[in-house]
């Protein structure tokens, strides 16, 4: 137990109540939770909690920021992407105190599942100091049996809602969040004319597609490769990954697979 009160400061979270609910459930355990909202999308999912900050300043203003709600005796900071701009702006400013980073992602274990990690995940988890016998023996020494997952978080028709209603809200209310840049790229407002639109529209035909494509592969009694990649527009592949866009590996790889003549199964 620290020596002063737990004190969970929030940064950007996922869509939908998931930071909302956490908070609460915190709360329940006496500790004080607040949020930094950096648009009006998390202003609005935070509603009904206690200490929130907005961040309505200049971009170029946002250490500053982070310092003067840093020294409101935080002792944990959450954030969700832990490779998105402003979070890695936060992360690198608690190294100097003693503050617990509990960074969240949309998990490594999908669907399902959200995952959180003690001071980063992905290219900065420290399981990348790991061998595989070293993790095989930490699963054996586990006597915890995992919980059931919930099929809630993956839903997609509720992913869709909640999304929809977020950015809704963060188009609305931009102007009361001059500093906010998206970790996206392209940012919301271009987003949703030929992305999101024309994936909503074509939902229909998309399911269909994975069908027949899952079909085919239980059919399959050949060899091929499964290539799992990151959402291009991912903070974590901008800001880790050696290669500049996903285009890049296909133009390397797809020479390989069709030397070996195996066909690929890509996923995202």
């Amino acid at each position: 137990m620290p020596t002063r009160p737990w004190h969970f400061l929030f940064l950007h979270g996922p869509h939908g109540p998931r930071f909302k609910r956490l908070a609460r459930a915190l709360q329940g355990r006496g500790a004080d939770v607040s949020r930094i909202a950096l648009n009006a999308g998390d202003a609005l999912i935070w509603r009904g909690l206690p200490r929130y900050w907005a961040f309505p300043v200049r971009p170029d203003g946002s250490e500053a920021f982070v310092h003067e709600t840093l020294d409101a005796e935080v002792t944990d900071l959450v954030c969700y992407g832990a490779a998105r701009p402003f979070h890695a702006t936060a992360r690198r400013l608690t190294k100097a105190r003693k503050i617990t980073i509990d960074a969240f992602e949309e998990g490594y274990l999908r669907p399902y599942w959200m995952t959180s990690e003690r001071d980063g995940m992905n290219a900065d988890s420290g399981m990348n100091a790991l061998t595989l016998v070293k993790m095989e023996e930490a699963l054996a020494a586990g006597a915890t049996i995992p919980a059931r997952a919930t099929d809630a978080w993956c839903d997609m028709r509720q992913h869709v809602l909640r999304g929809a209603v977020l950015h809704a809200a963060l188009i609305a209310g931009w102007r009361s969040y001059p500093g906010y840049i998206s970790h996206r790229t392209p940012e919301p407002n271009g987003e949703f004319s030929p992305l999101y639109l024309s994936r909503l529209l074509s939902m229909p035909l998309r399911r269909l597609k994975r069908r027949f494509a899952t079909a085919h592969i239980r059919r399959t009694t050949f060899p091929f490769h499964v290539v799992l990649c990151s959402l291009a527009d991912s903070a974590n592949f901008r800001e880790s990954s050696t290669l500049e866009s996903q285009a890049v590996f296909w133009i390397w790889f797809l020479p390989v697979s069709r030397r070996a003549r195996l066909p690929i199964i890509a996923s995202s």
